[in-house]
């Protein structure tokens, strides 16, 4: 309540350490004896313990609305010792990976998210750092084979960063899932590989263009027609080629040579 925002100083008649230290972790500012101050220095330390609850109510303020930015964070944040022990893990990751938050703390990262085959890879990676200050993977955002708690691998993005400038050092990695992305990628190229397959097996010559008649694409029916071994013979724009082609749109309508 407002009460616990009053700081607290202490002046007692008592010059007694224990005490002075027993009121210190309740929660006063400060301890200060009887006939030991004067008014300045009483002055003083109230004026500092008012600073020093306010700074503390700043932080508060700021660790609640970091807390806040995990508890809401679509990617995966964990935060790990110099060891790479996990000491935060927030809701994203334990979605992410499987794992719940109270199992995740304390385990190794690499050992927890990285499948057995990589993880040497990853603890060369911590040690080079730790002991050169060299980072290959620091600062930047890699596609790595990430473990979920069923054992399934996907795909993810992994971006590790130092936190703060402090000994011994503190990491954080924001993961995302991206399997779904990457299976989308490969799918379109797959698809773009069979039409490649299929224009290339044309009897029919094919040329493609923009709508700025701009060539795209030849196969080798069209090229073959007119004893052409390469798109280059035939120049680069459409309208070069209409007294060779008859050029139509996708729908077959013939197009005359202006368009």
């Amino acid at each position: 309540g407002e009460a616990a925002e009053v700081p607290i100083v202490v002046l007692s008649g008592r010059d007694d350490e224990a005490l002075a230290l027993k009121a210190v972790q309740a929660g006063a500012q400060d301890y200060l004896v009887k006939g030991q101050i004067g008014e300045e220095v009483l002055q003083r330390s109230i004026r500092y313990a008012i600073e020093r609850r306010r700074a503390e109510r700043r932080l508060a303020e700021s660790e609640e609305r970091m807390r806040a930015i995990l508890e809401s964070a679509l990617d995966a944040v964990i935060t790990m010792d110099r060891n790479g022990q996990i000491v935060e893990f927030n809701p994203a990751s334990e979605k992410i990976f499987g794992f719940r938050r109270d199992a995740a703390i304390g385990k190794r990262m690499v050992d927890l998210i990285i499948p057995k085959r990589l993880r040497e890879d990853h603890n060369r990676g911590l040690e080079l750092y730790l002991k050169t200050g060299a980072a290959r993977m620091l600062g930047r955002r890699v596609e790595v084979t990430a473990l979920r708690a069923d054992g399934l691998e996907f795909s993810a993005e992994l971006a590790i960063t130092r936190v703060g400038s402090k000994e011994p050092p503190m990491f954080t990695a924001f993961v995302r899932d991206i399997g779904e992305k990457v299976r989308a990628q490969n799918a379109l190229r797959e698809s773009e590989e069979r039409l490649q397959r299929v224009i290339s097996n044309l009897k029919e010559g094919l040329i493609i263009s923009d709508m700025q008649g701009d060539l795209l694409d030849w196969n080798q029916a069209a090229l073959a027609m007119h004893g052409l071994t390469s798109a280059d013979k035939c120049g680069q724009r459409l309208s070069e080629c209409a007294k060779i082609f008859e050029l139509s749109t996708l729908e077959g309508t013939i197009l005359p040579i202006e368009e």
